[in-house]
């Protein structure tokens, strides 16, 4: 979650991009996102979380390895970092939505959930305060 907070700033403060042009370096991503997931959902459900979820891994890593090593040469960095970032992103998120789902019983599933976003969304909004205050 903190990649999310960080592009924009650093597209902002580094390339010294306007709103406008750093709209269009995450468009693609979250584009391909949205068209890939149902696909890959498909999938998920057809051979597993598995291999899926190490796999979606594996892209995030690249990705944020990617722009780790390159981002000072050039905005377009960004773009292409993100087109591998944001699908997978969603695969993580997919497969492990489908784990809880399949893992608990019929009865626990809501509270499991819940649970599973809770964790997300504070191990995110996390993340993105600790790289506030490590900008700041």
């Amino acid at each position: 979650m903190s990649n999310l907070f960080l592009m924009p700033l650093v597209l902002s403060h580094v390339f010294h991009l306007d709103a406008a042009a750093i709209g269009l370096a995450i468009f693609p991503g979250a584009i391909l996102s949205s068209v890939l997931i149902p696909f890959i959902g498909r999938l998920i459900d057809l051979h597993g979380n598995f291999r899926y979820l190490l796999g979606a891994q594996l892209v995030f890593f690249a990705s944020i390895l990617l722009m780790a090593l390159f981002l000072p040469q050039s905005p377009l960095v960004i773009l292409f970092a993100y087109i591998l970032f944001a699908p997978s992103l969603s695969t993580v998120t997919s497969t492990l939505s489908n784990e809880v789902s399949q893992i608990l019983p019929k009865e626990m599933i809501g509270a499991g959930m819940g649970f599973l976003q809770l964790i997300q969304f504070m191990g995110g909004s996390f993340a993105v305060a600790l790289c506030g205050l490590l900008l700041g």
